[in-house]
């Protein structure tokens, strides 16, 4: 049957029908659907391969159209758009021509695709499609291939995107040039340094692109190097059309190209030219081809390419003392793979030893000589001419058009910096590299900015900073001064103050803000609160904005706060933060908070609340932290009045600039309290000022004065699923031990579900780790002994002082235990994050798992007494048996001796 539009049938009739219908009615309702059912998939199956319309002879002309055909599905791993199309399928058998079907035809009024399928399996889903166009003469179609004797293909006439009309096909005979294969690529003598060709692609046979992943039609050649970089080049004049340059390792037999050296297209506008280092007497195969398949004309060029020499890894310039600067220009240079960007790009590379520290690369510092748009990758491999897989770092456009990148460098391991262009191809350009320390980089220039998170707080000099001429009033005066990054890596904008009128501000100040390190955008100048300056703005997610600080006269120091203007959602106790779970660390500010009462001190007061549930350990919340920068007070309540601007319920404590009883230790101007909590009750802080008025930005620590559950690798936390996240607290851990280090130490353990075959990664990088971390993992847990079989320890190898490692799952070890500690005795917050992912080809910095040296002088201590044992059995053997007079000693000892070495 045929479908249309669907009837809708009264609510009432269909209580009829079904009301009078008896089993008859219902057998014969039923056959009527399934024989209709049966009609219309046979109808659709005619939109099959399998019904496709023979072609005996060419040439072939055929006026048809695709309006109302049934869709077809199919398979071609060249055509991405779709694999389900409206159109119409013709089938044809091969007899070794070159064919050439074509849509362009004036009567063909619509988008259309043709596509090549070489098997229609029984299902009628093609498959092994060979070629394939889309919009060759404007939105119709041509493809020419090799139709092979005795090979039967499918041809599929379609719309783009779903669009149907009425379309001409014609199938002609051609006569293809026997160059456009590989296997007949023109041969250049191996005595030609240069070469110069003219040529035409019109009526060559597409076959595959390896480089780009396409079916393309063009003309092959066979070069050999003479050990030096080659430049091959179409941009001469008589070229007329747009061109793509390939060059390959290898061709296959079956006139397949192999190993993608090179490809360019739109050096020179829509004309290609592409550098590639020809090693000396090693052939390369030159396709000179068309974008998206155009053809015609071409002049191709080959000649010696005259640039910088260390345009692979291996080649890489060392850097030998820090801080370096180099002035250099790629043109030229031959394309190497970055995999940082995915793609091939002309470079240069250097070669820098780690320390252990940031490092920093930049185009950022000298810029007088270069406007040239360069993109910058760090690498920590190199192979055979080209970069690992790993992507250290990368940037494009940090400072305008410049770039610079920032990376954590392990000590004793080699990075390589890979210096391109934006647009990649060989005109090249004019550029100036720094690599040093980012603890040698002042925040004197934008590209030196501190990250920031909020809310932030920090007290500068500016003395003896090289100025800045960054300005709003583009007068570009140079001013000396510190400069802060802030990313907002939220979805939703938010309203933003930087400023400088606050107590410990003793210098005329002026603050600017900046969406780049190009000064392009001023987004917001300064406006002034005395002789201090303050600045306001909205924060759009995503983006990046750079705050210059500047001073003038004599007295350089100021202090600056940024914060939220927004008000604070955590003013009153009735919309307290809720505290997920102890411990618990967060940054807050109180500039924007509501007035709020409370009974503690009977006063109202800006201020931030914050809920947590009692455990039934005893409780300390704290601001002793050096990110307070205001006399704070800490209230703790048991719960909230219904008016929550008058009473709040009990006061549980209250404490204003701790100090322990002793007198050996003093918070200064911050709090600390310290109360018992019932398991189950909501308690609640808040974090307030002393005085009226008085804001700032504090850090709050809420923490069980208790040992953690997992204080002991016996009670370790099971981690089944990844990623996983957790924050932790040890400094009331109980001491634990384990065979990676002597003795005891205060940390918390973790149980990893581990599977053969996968990385896993093992990360305390994160803000909230407060301490010198370190990572212990084991394979055995003992109760009395902790963790045993230690296979890592890993201690500030990335990024110091936290600590970062990966291994990949080697072994049949179903789980590992996970010790984080603190290096020296150090203890206090840590965040904690496992990730697992399947094991590629292991990097540098990869561990496998492998016995701890203690594990390995165990294992050869016992082969030795195994030895032993075996020596003194058989000794003891032969005596017995020389005894009893058997003469066995020759088949003894060859005995012994195949025993000893199966034990060895």
């Amino acid at each position: 049957f045929t479908g249309g539009t669907k009837k809708r049938v009264r609510p009432t009739q269909q209580r009829r029908t079904t009301t009078f219908m008896g089993r008859r009615s219902v057998a014969q309702a039923t056959a009527i659907a399934l024989a209709c059912c049966a009609l219309w998939c046979f109808g659709a199956a005619s939109a099959a391969c399998t019904a496709a319309t023979n072609i005996d002879a060419v040439p072939y002309v055929y006026t048809g159209s695709t309006v109302g055909v049934p869709f077809s599905n199919f398979t071609c791993n060249l055509f991405y758009p779709s694999t389900y199309m409206r159109g119409q399928w013709f089938t044809l058998m091969g007899d070794n021509t070159m064919l050439t079907v074509n849509l362009c035809d004036t009567v063909t009024d619509f988008d259309t695709v043709v596509i090549v399928f070489k098997t229609c399996p029984a299902s009628g889903v093609a498959v092994d499609c060979m070629a394939v166009n889309d919009d060759t003469c404007e939105k119709k179609s041509r493809v020419t291939f090799l139709a092979e004797l005795n090979q039967r293909y499918y041809i599929f006439v379609a719309g783009f995107n779903g669009a149907a009309g009425t379309f001409k096909i014609e199938v002609l005979a051609e006569s293809s040039p026997e160059e456009s294969v590989c296997t007949k690529a023109i041969e250049i003598p191996q005595t030609a340094h240069e070469y110069t060709a003219m040529g035409n692609t019109s009526l060559c046979t597409s076959s595959t692109s390896s480089c780009r992943n396409v079916n393309t039609a063009g003309i092959w050649y066979l070069y050999y190097g003479h050990g030096e970089p080659m430049k091959a080049s179409t941009c001469d004049d008589s070229t007329d059309f747009d061109t793509v340059i390939e060059i390959y390792g290898d061709c296959g037999a079956d006139d397949t190209p192999m190993s993608c050296i090179a490809v360019n297209d739109d050096a020179c506008y829509s004309k290609s030219a592409v550098v590639w280092n020809a090693l000396e007497s090693v052939h390369y195969y030159i396709l000179v081809t068309g974008f998206q398949n155009q053809r015609g004309n071409y002049i191709l060029t080959i000649e010696p390419a005259d640039s910088a020499d260390h345009y692979f890894c291996n080649y890489a310039l060392p850097i030998t003392s820090l801080p370096y600067v180099n002035s250099n220009n790629n043109k030229d240079v031959a394309a190497s793979l970055s995999p940082c960007a995915n793609s091939m790009v002309n470079a240069l590379y250097y070669r820098v030893h780690g320390t252990g520290e940031k490092m920093v690369a930049s185009t950022c510092v000298h810029t007088s000589n270069t406007v040239f748009d360069t993109v910058l990758g760090v690498y920590d491999s190199c192979t055979n001419m080209s970069v690992g897989s790993t992507c250290v770092a990368s940037n494009d456009d940090f400072c305008g058009v410049h770039s610079h990148v920032t990376w954590d460098s392990q000590a004793n391991l080699e990075y390589y910096i890979q210096v391109s262009g934006f647009r990649n191809d060989v005109n090249g350009g004019n550029f100036t590299l720094t690599v040093d320390l980012e603890s040698h980089l002042e925040n004197g220039q934008c590209w030196g900015a501190d990250e920031i998170t909020l809310p932030f707080s920090i007290s500068q000099y500016t003395n003896e900073v090289t100025p800045s001429t960054a300005s709003c009033n583009k007068t570009a005066q140079s001013r000396s001064g510190r400069w802060y990054k802030y990313h907002n890596y939220g979805t939703t904008s938010h309203s933003l103050e930087a400023s400088t009128c606050v107590p410990g501000t003793s210098a005329q100040t002026s603050i600017e803000v900046f969406t780049s390190c190009s000064f392009t955008t001023c987004v917001v100048g300064n406006t002034a609160c005395g002789s201090q300056s303050k600045a306001e703005w909205v924060a759009a997610a995503g983006k990046d904005y750079y705050i210059f600080v500047a001073t003038v006269g004599a007295d350089q120091y100021f202090t600056l706060e940024v914060y939220e203007t927004d008000e604070n959602p955590n003013s009153l106790c009735t919309t307290p933060y809720v505290v997920p779970s102890l411990p618990f660390s967060f940054a807050g500010d109180t500039a924007t908070s509501l007035y709020s009462w409370a009974d503690c001190e009977s006063r109202s007061n800006q201020g931030m609340w914050f809920s947590f549930t009692g455990t039934g350990s005893k409780v300390i919340a704290h601001t002793c932290d050096p990110a307070t920068d205001f006399d704070t007070v800490i209230e703790v309540y048991s719960f909230c009045g219904n008016d929550s601007t008058t009473a709040h319920g009990s006061c549980i404590a209250n404490n204003d600039d701790y100090s322990d009883p002793s007198g050996t230790f003093s918070c200064g101007h911050a709090s600390l309290v310290r109360f018992q909590t019932q398991r189950g009750a909501t308690y609640l802080v808040f974090v307030t000022g002393f005085g009226n008025a008085n804001t700032g930005v504090f850090k709050l620590d809420i923490i069980e004065e208790s040992a953690p559950v997992n204080s002991r690798c016996n009670e370790a936390l099971t981690v089944m699923s990844y990623p996983f996240q957790d924050i932790g607290y040890t400094s009331y851990a109980t001491a634990s031990s384990g065979s990676c280090q002597l003795g005891t130490r205060r940390g918390m353990w973790y149980q990893m579900e581990t599977r053969r075959g996968y990385k896993y990664e093992i990360s305390t990088c994160f803000d909230e780790s407060e301490f010198e971390t370190v990572v212990e993992l084991y394979t055995t847990c003992d109760i009395r002994q902790g963790g045993l079989n230690c296979t890592e320890i890993f201690d500030d190898e990335s990024c110091t002082p936290q600590s970062h490692m990966t291994f990949v799952e080697s072994d049949d070890i179903e789980h590992y235990f996970v010790f984080i500690t603190g290096a020296n005795n150090a203890n206090g917050f840590f965040e904690l994050g496992i990730y697992e992912t399947p094991a590629a080809a292991s990097s540098s910095n990869e561990h496998h798992h492998k016995r701890s040296g203690g594990a390995i002088f165990g294992i050869i201590v016992a082969v030795l007494l195994c030895v032993v044992v075996i020596i003194g059995a058989g000794v003891g053997l032969f005596y017995y048996l020389t005894k009893r007079n058997y003469n066995m000693y020759a088949p003894l000892m060859s005995s012994k001796k195949a025993d000893f070495n199966t034990l060895s």
